[in-house]
């Protein structure tokens, strides 16, 4: 919403008093066939009214105006998600899936030194909030509960899998978060967003990660407390569909840039000739193209190994001395 740029429509009157009498008369008989063809405009206090202005405030705000808040939430996401990985490597035996959180941590770190060493802008935020939550985050959760197959104690079972379900929560708040950093960034009416292919297959996967989560924490809670301990076959699916999803959204969004809506919402879905070449993106046009097929390279190798068959080998049994 442009500050100077009322969000709704205003009694002519009110907004120039020094309207005269007339005048205003006359703008007011003019605007009332306008009236009858436009939608009630909703009064203040409504609940309409207090919703399209909190959607005002949060999606239609100037870049500049939420990035501290962007970028504040996102250091405290980092150190959670962090703290909780590094705990679950505390427990159970390493495998080659750690090797793949390893490389998404370097993917992170990686892709965050060199978008901020161009400047501090809210787009940025985009892709090192969906690398840190996607390639990092996400494969850190998948091997967790991976390894804690390893563990003989059945507290300690219990633990790594709480900690799978939390590095998930940070992983699905980061990509919320950049979902919303790119949201802003953009400064386009709501039909304008989501029309390219990068975009659509983003909002599909996060859409089934989300799903698999809250059907997931469902599982866990009860009345009688958390029930950490539990299979189920759909959700194993979903989440690995989810997560093959991200990681191509991730990929896709560094490849090129193809946009398949290119008048919004309403016009004509096309394919471009060129939907298949390399280049065009923000990373390509940034970094160059080497750079970039090396940090999708990265990628690749955090999800080939965050997803590689692996069967951890079991903890020695403690013998307890007589």
């Amino acid at each position: 919403h442009h500050p100077t740029r009322p969000l709704f429509r205003k009694n002519q009157r009110q907004m120039d008093p020094a309207m005269s009498d007339a005048a205003a008369s006359a703008a007011s008989s003019g605007a009332a066939a306008a009236a009858a063809a436009t939608p009630e405009i909703p009064e203040a206090g409504s609940a309409m009214y207090a919703s399209i202005s909190l959607y005002t405030k949060l999606f239609e705000a100037e870049p500049a105006e939420v990035l501290d808040y962007v970028v504040m939430v996102t250091v405290v996401l980092i150190v959670a998600g962090v703290v909780m990985h590094l705990l679950s490597l505390v427990k159970g035996s390493l495998t080659i899936n750690t090797f793949g959180s390893m490389l998404g941590a370097m993917s992170t770190a990686a892709l965050t030194y060199a978008a901020l060493s161009k400047g501090n802008k809210l787009f940025v935020w985009h892709p090192i909030l969906m690398t840190f939550g996607a390639v990092y985050i996400a494969t850190a959760g998948i091997e967790t509960v991976v390894r804690r197959k390893a563990k003989r104690s059945s507290g300690d079972r219990k633990w790594m899998t709480l900690l799978h379900w939390l590095l998930f929560d940070v992983a699905a708040a980061s990509m919320i978060l950049g979902l919303y950093a790119i949201y802003v960034n953009k400064q386009k009416p709501l039909y304008k967003h989501f029309a390219s292919a990068h975009a659509w297959v983003g909002m599909v996967s996060l859409g089934f990660f989300l799903l698999n989560l809250c059907t997931g924490s469902m599982n866990t809670i009860s009345t009688k407390g958390l029930k950490l301990t539990w299979v189920d076959w759909t959700h194993r699916i979903i989440g690995k569909v989810s997560y093959i999803g991200l990681i191509a959204t991730v990929l896709s969004g560094h490849y090129n840039k193809v946009k398949i809506l290119p008048e919004g919402w309403g016009g004509k879905l096309v394919l471009p000739d060129n939907y298949l070449t390399f280049g065009g993106s923000w990373t390509t046009k940034v970094f160059g193209e080497t750079a970039t097929w090396a940090f999708m390279g990265l990628v690749a190798a955090a999800f080939v190994c965050g997803v590689f068959p692996t069967k951890p080998k079991l903890e020695p049994k403690v013998v307890k001395k007589a």
